[in-house]
Parts: structure tokens; C-alpha cells; sequence
């Protein structure tokens, strides 16, 4: 289920779009969409989860709701909260002096912890801050196509560096970069100052995130008139996929089963 990127039409008719080709009217998470997952969007990601029941009735498979970017959405109850922290988010400060929504203590509510495989340390330090739950650990392996020249890059992500410094990493030259907030919905205006900052640097292409490219949406058109945009895909893998899904697997089986002795009980008539 997306979060409020989405949005109903003029008669409050909740947007469903499993292979959306019109990005901004969607979230700006790829994933799914790539894997043949339908994607519910909704102003109120309870509806959303209500309509993808409806059009699953006949599913006999087992549903599972996904939510992007959800651990603050606290008016959905859900099974599993798995939270992405890093060393640095964990030393950050709130909004808007830092990146933070909520302080670290709030990780306590998280099922698991996912971190970067890179700083095994890191799961020492939350262990003595009292983290009990599991720890995953992830690799990000970004996939960078082949360019000729020099680079000019773009992105609306939370940590920008991170790109750039993964760019630099595959040999990249960037000779102009350009920052815009999280979440930052793309205009025409935004693309003329992209390709003129291009091409003052002398850029043979722009690069962006798979993100950013998703919330262009139709925008994408205008760069083929001027500069090719080219697009680093960003890939997330656990150090032990196995275990993950064997936990995962579990866990879900046994909220599964909490959930039908529930709804048993409150079958039963009163008396």
C-alpha cells in the first residue's frame, strides 16, 4: 500500500494501477511494481488496504500488506515493523535540525533491525543500548549503466552523499551535482535548470535515482530532447536471505494464526 504520494480521483474512486505508467501518481518506490506486485494507493492507506482485500476475495492465497515507508503511519496496526538504521541515522538529530522523524527510542517498537553489513560493530553498539530483537544485515549494490564522459547527477533522496559517493565509486566523473529535497515532486521548470546545469558543466548525460525517475513521470520525455537521462538501479540484499525468509515465514504463520482465534472468538454469540 502507498503512502499519501497516491491520491483518489474526483470522485473519491481510490487510483489502482499494478503497471502504472504515469509514475507521479504513485509512490516513488519501484520494486513492486517491477515484481508484478499490484500497488493500492489511497488518500487513507486503511481504504487501500480494504480494496486490495476486496479485489483479492478470490485469492485463496495468503495476502500480505506491504507498506512503503510506514513505521510512523501508527493508525495501522501490523504484524512486522522492520526498520533500515545506519550508524549515522542512529547519531542524528529530529526534524528539522536532522533527518529523524522520531527519535532513536522509537526503534524499540521495530520487530527487526536491518543494518549495513559493511559495520558488523554497529550491532554491538545497539546490543548495549539494549536491542534484544533480530538484527538484519543488508548490502546495497547499485547497478550503473555504462555512460561516456562526464556526468551530471540529480536526486531527491534523504542522503544524497551516499549516491554521489556510489556514483564516484564505479569510476563515474560527476562534474555537476544537484540536490532536491526528499520526496520532491518534479516540474518543468526543475528539468530546464537540470539540463542547463548540464550543460554549462559540459555533461554528456544526466544521472538520477530510480526514484527520482519514477516521480519525473512524463517529465522523463523532455530530457530525451536535449541530454540522455540515465537511471542507477539500487538493489537491497541480506547477508543471509534464508533465515530471513524462514523468520519471516514464521512469524507471519503464527500472527496468522492469532488472527483467525481472534476472529473465531468474536464469531461466537454472546452468552
Amino acid at each position: 500500500m502507498a503512502p499519501k504520494l497516491g491520491h483518489a480521483d474526483e470522485d473519491g474512486q481510490l487510483i489502482v494501477d499494478p503497471v502504472l505508467q504515469h509514475h507521479t501518481q504513485l509512490a516513488d518506490e519501484p520494486g513492486p511494481r517491477e515484481a508484478g506486485v499490484p500497488v493500492y494507493v489511497a488518500a487513507e492507506r486503511f481504504e487501500a488496504g480494504q480494496l486490495a482485500e476486496t479485489d483479492g476475495e478470490k485469492d485463496e492465497r495468503p495476502w500480505v500488506h506491504i507498506l512503503d515507508d510506514g513505521f510512523q503511519h501508527r493508525q495501522l496496526a501490523r504484524d512486522v515493523d522492520v526498520v533500515m538504521v545506519n550508524r549515522e541515522d542512529w547519531h542524528d538529530r529530529l526534524l528539522p535540525a536532522g533527518n529523524l522523524r522520531e527519535a532513536v527510542t522509537a526503534a524499540k517498537r521495530a520487530s527487526v533491525l536491518a543494518i549495513p553489513a559493511e559495520d558488523p560493530a554497529f550491532e554491538s553498539e545497539l546490543r548495549a543500548r539494549g536491542w534484544t530483537g533480530p538484527v538484519w544485515r543488508v548490502r546495497r549494490r547499485m547497478d550503473v549503466p555504462q555512460v561516456d564522459g562526464p556526468v551530471a547527477v540529480f536526486c531527491g533522496i534523504a542522503r544524497p552523499e551516499q549516491f554521489f559517493a556510489g556514483l564516484e565509486a564505479r569510476g563515474l566523473k560527476l562534474v555537476a551535482r544537484q540536490v532536491f529535497a526528499d520526496h520532491h515532486r518534479y516540474t518543468e521548470k526543475d528539468v530546464k535548470s537540470l539540463v542547463e546545469l548540464a550543460r554549462k558543466a559540459d555533461a554528456k548525460s544526466l544521472m538520477t535515482t530510480e526514484k527520482d525517475f519514477m516521480r519525473l513521470g512524463n517529465l522523463t520525455a523532455a530530457f530525451r530532447d536535449s541530454l540522455s537521462l540515465q537511471t542507477a538501479e539500487l538493489t537491497i540484499e541480506f547477508d543471509d536471505e534464508q533465515s530471513v525468509g524462514e523468520w519471516l515465514r514464521s512469524r507471519l504463520a503464527e500472527t496468522d494464526t492469532a488472527h483467525a482465534h481472534r476472529d473465531a472468538v468474536q464469531r461466537q454469540p454472546a452468552g
